[in-house]
């Protein structure tokens, strides 16, 4: 019950952060502007569930080279050396 929530959480943050990405909404200024509590860690989560977003697309990169099909390949090496594909029956 408690994975659930969490990641009703997370997702809730994801949708958050897009938005504000979005509307390119900047937090940082120069100037010295009083941040609670709350919204440091709010911060913080924004940045914790970026970088989990960040390493999930390098992972599908990673993924994508790897799923390469060597069905074919190994039935070629495990063919005779005298086979012929167009003599087949």
């Amino acid at each position: 019950m408690e994975a659930l929530i969490n990641s009703a959480k997370r997702r809730e943050l994801e949708k958050e952060f897009l938005i504000q990405k979005k509307q390119k909404i900047d937090t940082e200024k120069e100037e010295k502007v009083f941040v609670t509590s709350a919204y440091k860690k709010k911060l913080m989560d924004r940045e914790l569930i970026k970088k989990d977003m960040d390493l999930e697309v390098e992972e599908k990169k990673v993924d994508k080279s790897s799923n390469y099909n060597l069905n074919l390949f190994l039935k070629n090496i495990n063919a005779p050396s005298n086979y012929n594909r167009y003599n087949r029956r």
